[in-house]
């Protein structure tokens, strides 16, 4: 049986370990074994999941643990479960946790997967569902970015119900495990998921002219141009097919035939980016990338 479970921790915590010791809020306990380059890099002998996580928090180097529960032995990851090369084994042996540094990504709260024929959208706003509740062997591959991988959903975490202290969002595509586009937006003062993606909240981003950004915005919301279904839509103008200006955009269904040729072709949803830093046009498909996943990381403002 899957074990998740959600813990809070807030106070500092050294346990006598030589280290700074880092103020961290919300953890998913799964099982789950880290395995691959910067994995196992210290083992530990520890009393419970707990105090195998409260030796992360005090460890600067630490991102993730797993704790082997018949030894009682805790095992100190320097890498998140999204790390690159890392692989993920389903195992009820272990139960495995995150505790990603202020340089981090942060926590994977969505991952969209290309061409799976289900809206992404529709994925993002499913009130209540909660993928981690029922990882098995076959879906675990969801909690990463990898592809091709076993993932042939969309996984959607609770953390995008409990939207409370998120001081940071990342919204990031990926081709074979690396990244090719992202926008971090400022989350801090937002009660809800889609409050942030907003053009004047973005602290960072591939394209270095949404960075303080100060010209023309036609869209800049997760529900994007709901009759040619293209969510979560950075657009400075829309006028036609021919003149349409995109940074990206999740191309969620053929749906309308009175809209562009880019909506309707392929099997969706499609991932679209500039590949270029500048708005363009995603029926130039020189100037146009399209991605493998669509990975949402958000940041606590406790991290």
């Amino acid at each position: 049986m899957l074990f998740v479970e959600h813990i809070t921790i807030i106070l500092f915590i050294s346990l006598n370990v030589m280290c700074t010791p880092r103020k961290v809020q919300i953890f998913d306990l799964l099982n789950v074994l880290l395995t691959g380059p910067g994995t196992k890099k210290e083992e530990i002998k520890a009393d419970g999941m707990l105090r195998c996580t409260l030796f992360c928090i005090s460890n600067d180097q630490c991102r993730s643990v797993s704790y082997e529960k018949d030894t009682k032995t805790c095992y100190i990851h320097h890498v998140t479960f999204t790390s690159p090369d890392v692989d993920l084994e389903f195992d009820s042996k272990y139960m495995s946790t995150e505790v990603p540094g202020t340089n981090d990504d942060g926590f994977l709260a969505f991952r969209g997967t290309a061409h799976v024929g289900s809206n992404a959208y529709d994925s993002w706003n499913n009130t209540g569902h909660n993928d981690l509740a029922t990882l098995t062997s076959d879906t675990i591959e969801c909690l990463t970015v990898k592809f091709p991988s076993s993932c042939n959903k969309h996984f959607r975490s609770w953390r995008l119900d409990d939207w409370n202290n998120i001081s940071k969002v990342k919204f990031t595509f990926y081709n074979n495990y690396q990244l090719v586009f992202y926008v971090t937006f400022n989350a801090t003062g937002t009660n809800h998921r889609d409050e942030a993606f907003q053009i004047p909240r973005i602290l960072d981003s591939t394209a270095k002219e949404l960075v303080g950004y100060n010209g023309p915005i036609q869209i800049d919301s997760t529900k994007g141009l709901s009759y040619c279904f293209r969510r979560f839509y950075l657009s400075p103008f829309l006028l036609n097919c021919e003149s349409d200006l995109s940074w990206f955009a999740v191309l969620d269904d053929a749906g309308n035939p009175e809209c562009c040729l880019f909506d309707r072709t392929g099997t969706h949803p499609r991932f679209a980016y500039t590949k270029t830093g500048n708005a363009v046009k995603f029926g130039d498909i020189d100037r146009t990338g399209f991605a493998q996943v669509f990975a949402v990381f958000i940041t606590y403002g406790s991290n």
